[in-house]
């Protein structure tokens, strides 16, 4: 089954899975409102926490409500070597998911492709949530998520669990 996602039910993903949410993203930037003042305070090199940010205080709270109750929540970044100026901000940031218990690891793309990890796909992120519904995401070329699709075909499902396993696997040692 495909079908497209509203906003609301693409945020109740986020919210309802029940044991594992892995995120896989390949974007070079993203453009989401709201980001704006804390990225480019980040360039002037007067940073904003995360939790001075009100939406971001919020998801903050919320991975750390799911990993209290024993929910896993992981991401891959494949970001350019060197990281763009968003990458930076986005492993800045990083660092406050991972303490409030996300898992992050990080590829090259150069890592990513020799590894055979974006051999044959269709460059777009994912959601992939309790190993049975896969959220894909497109977004348009300055960066802004324009379509969510959900997505429980098995073929598409093994794909993307092959190409999760696949990356951790080649990230191994070089987490955060």
């Amino acid at each position: 089954m495909r079908r497209t996602l509203t906003n609301d039910e693409f945020a109740q993903q986020l919210r309802d899975y029940t044991s594992t949410a892995y995120r896989f993203e390949l974007q070079s930037f993203y453009t989401v409102d709201g980001e704006q003042e804390s990225f480019q305070r980040f360039l002037e090199g007067r940073p904003i926490s995360p939790y001075d940010v009100d939406e971001d205080r919020a998801w903050l709270d919320m991975v750390k409500a799911h990993t209290a109750a024993g929910k896993r929540m992981a991401r891959v970044r494949v970001h350019e070597d060197p990281p763009t100026d968003y990458q930076r901000w986005m492993r800045y940031r990083g660092d406050f998911n991972i303490t409030a218990g996300e898992a992050i690891h990080y590829l090259t793309v150069d890592q990513a492709t020799q590894a055979g990890i974006l051999a044959g796909v269709a460059l777009r992120d994912w959601w992939f949530f309790d190993n049975n519904r896969l959220m894909v995401l497109t977004h348009n070329p300055e960066g802004r998520r324009i379509h969510t699709e959900l997505i429980t075909d098995e073929p598409e499902l093994k794909r993307a669990r092959a190409m999760w396993d696949l990356a951790v696997h080649t990230t191994r040692g070089e987490n955060r």
